[in-house]
């Protein structure tokens, strides 16, 4: 059984992405005056190798249980591929997008709003 959820650098992580949502937030105010916009992209599950690089002793199965597990956990039920968020980013950085500031974008297949079974947590 694996529950990656449970790891240290999972929750890690998941503090570090929380802090940059305040921090765009608050930023966002002290920017615009400067014609600066500040926004955050916050992705799901994306289809990489970073689950296998972070194994714990090089595990070769890690990376296919966290992808398992993650997939469960999604509405979508799979990991975005990395090209499905280049739009995403293109119209952010795009002029049409000039009131767009201070936005926190789930791009997560539904995953910020699952609420998974307790049994969606074993692999």
């Amino acid at each position: 059984m694996c529950n990656p959820i449970a790891f240290e650098e999972f929750i890690v992580y998941g503090m570090t992405k929380s802090a940059l949502d305040r921090m765009t937030k608050n930023y966002c105010v002290k920017l615009a005056e400067f014609g600066v916009r500040i926004n955050n992209i916050n992705p799901g599950p994306v289809e990489t190798n970073i689950h296998d690089r972070n194994a714990p002793d090089n595990s070769p199965a890690y990376g296919d249980k966290v992808q398992k597990l993650l997939n469960r956990c999604c509405p979508l039920r799979r990991g975005a591929a990395p090209e499905e968020l280049d739009d995403v980013f293109l119209l952010l950085a795009e002029e049409k997008s000039s009131y767009i500031t201070g936005a926190c974008w789930e791009i997560d297949g539904g995953m910020v709003n699952f609420a998974p079974d307790p049994n969606d947590y074993q692999v």
